[in-house]
Parts: C-alpha cells; structure tokens; sequence
C-alpha cells in the first residue's frame, strides 16, 4: 500500500559483508560488494581538466574506502551518499559497495566523468544501477539535486580549495540541501553558515595519506540557527 509509512533504520553489522535493514519490524539484508572489485576497476590516472576548472585547485585525490567506513560508523542512518567533486566516482561505487542504497556525484572535469561513466557501466548490475555521475559545477547546485535523497550523506573532499571557495560552497550548501543533512570535508572552513560542526575525525585513509575529516550537520530545525545573523542597531 501507497500510503503505508515505512521506517528504516540501517543497523550496521558487524562484518563487511550484508547490512540489515529494519523495515516494519521486518530485517531485510542487502548483500555488499567485495570493494576489492572496485579498486581493480578504478585504475588511478591523470585526467587534463581542459581549462574547465578556471581558477580553481586542479588537484585531486580520493578518499580511501577504509576511510569512508570510519565516516559511516560516524553516521550510520543515511541512504543516500552524494560526493562534490567525485572525479572518477570511485567513493561513489565503494559508498554502494559498503551499504549505501544509492550514490550520486558531480563533478566539473569531462574527463573525469567520461572515465567512471564507462566503468561504472561495467560494474554488477545491482552496483551499477545504484550509482550515477554528471558532468556540472558543485558551487551551482539547487536545492532540487539534493532534495530526492531525504538528508543525505555529503562528502567534499576540499582540503585543496582556497578559503573564498571554501566560504561559497558552505555558504551554497547552507541555502541548498535540506535540514538534518550531514556534511564531512577534509578542510575545515573559516565560516560554515548555518552548519554547526559535530566531530573531528583523525586518521581517515585517503589516497595520498591519513588526514582529518570534519563532520558538519545542517539542524533540523530551521530555527535552530539564524544565518545570516542579525545585526543589532545601537541604542
């Protein structure tokens, strides 16, 4: 029925193999994908960008699957993983391959999108289906690309991005996605609008070594945090 209500809560378990879903009361178990398979079919390569990023940081790198397991364990609830600037979209196949009922990510180099395109497509057909990558620029996005995913799992992986880009994404993402998202960088922001920061996290694997991750969450309440602030008048 239609106009049933379904909870599910992902309980995460203990191996690496299935997850357990709560639905009704009911556990139904997904099976995960080896993420080996995944690292085989996402050879790491130089793609030219073309002049297509302007004057933006061209440099690129990836958070490691290991490293994206420590984040879910920080937030095991969500569904749905979007990664700004996925580049190849290797996050996204391991996201789907460690539990994630869907993964979706955009980035601005053709290249790039070209490249995970053609591989994703040659993923299991229960992966790859689960899975899409577009070509666009994650400081354009509206609240229309986040709003059918419920409150997502964000990743940026934006520890290269100078401090005015870091300002405009948060200050984007503050407008753009909906309240009781979650958001994890590697750089922390100067200003992060009306994301309140919930944890550091050391350590976390990426492809060019251990770093640290910021986890953000957007309150649920829109009036849990006034932004912009207001400014008092004197007297």
């Amino acid at each position: 029925n239609s106009q049933l209500n379904f909870f599910f809560a992902r309980v995460r378990s203990s191996g690496i193999d299935s997850d357990t879903f709560i639905v009704c009361g009911r556990k139904v178990r997904t099976q995960k994908m080896d993420v080996s398979a995944v690292d085989k079919q996402f050879v790491r390569k130089y793609f030219p960008s073309d002049g297509e990023l302007g004057d933006r940081e061209a440099t690129y790198g990836e958070l490691e699957y290991k490293g994206l397991d420590m984040m879910m364990k920080e937030d095991a609830s969500r569904e749905v993983l979007i990664d700004l600037g996925c580049g190849t979209g290797r996050t996204l196949a391991h996201a789907v391959a460690l539990g994630f009922r869907k993964a979706k990510g955009i980035e601005l180099v053709s290249t790039r999108v070209a490249y995970g395109a053609t591989e994703i497509a040659k993923l299991p057909e229960p992966i790859k289906t689960r899975i899409s990558i577009q070509k666009g620029d994650i400081f354009t996005l509206t609240p229309e690309y986040f709003c059918d995913s419920g409150t997502p799992f964000i990743w940026c992986s934006n520890l290269c991005f100078s401090d005015a880009n870091n300002a405009q994404l948060f200050q984007e993402l503050s407008k753009n996605i909906p309240h009781g998202s979650v958001v994890f960088c590697s750089k922390k922001p100067q200003n992060s609008g009306t994301l309140v920061l919930q944890k550091k996290i050391e350590s976390v694997p990426m492809s060019w070594a251990r770093g640290t991750v910021y986890k953000y969450h957007k309150p649920s309440s829109p009036q849990a945090v006034i932004w912009p602030p207001k400014v008092q008048g004197r007297g």
